[in-house]
């Protein structure tokens, strides 16, 4: 059977997969202003983690908060610009699930790889986490400022 431009369109102007992927950005939106307090948090405690930058320097420069250290473990991680990116653990797909940046769109893919869209071929499966960003964030970032002595910021 040949398949036509139309069917073409058709297929990847799927309605169920855009709402999929607009769900997805609107948890990333809906998030972002919890990552952000997190982050003042953090920073007005004085807690922020830095490293060295050599063996013969040693000022300290801030690092990236991470809620867990394990690989493979879902976990969040926090810079100091404000940019957050979340890995999900996941097998189903490698690299992070999402990287947010202060003035830019989400991005839903890892260093070189194409764009996820809905094109992709881990594109379901990293929907199926965004899914679930919701009930497990907010849980790392409370758990993380506990276990450092950090007050939870008030709503």
């Amino acid at each position: 059977m040949v398949i036509s431009w139309s069917d073409a369109v058709e297929d990847a102007d799927n309605d169920a997969d855009a709402a999929r992927y607009h769900r997805a950005l609107a948890q990333v939106v809906d998030l972002d202003p919890l990552v952000q307090s997190f982050l003042q948090a953090v920073k007005y405690s004085g807690k922020w983690p830095t490293t060295t930058t050599g063996e013969y320097d040693s000022t300290p420069m801030p690092t990236a908060i991470r809620t867990r250290y394990g690989h493979g473990e879902r976990h969040i991680s926090v810079y100091i610009d404000g940019t957050w990116v979340v890995d999900a653990g996941s097998s189903q797909y490698t690299g992070y699930l999402v990287n947010v940046r202060p003035g830019c769109t989400p991005n839903f893919r890892h260093g070189s790889d194409a764009a996820t869209t809905m094109a992709a071929s881990d594109f379901h499966a990293r929907m199926d986490d965004m899914e679930s960003t919701k009930d497990w964030i907010p849980r790392e970032l409370v758990g993380y400022l506990r276990s450092h002595n950090i007050p939870v910021p008030p709503n």
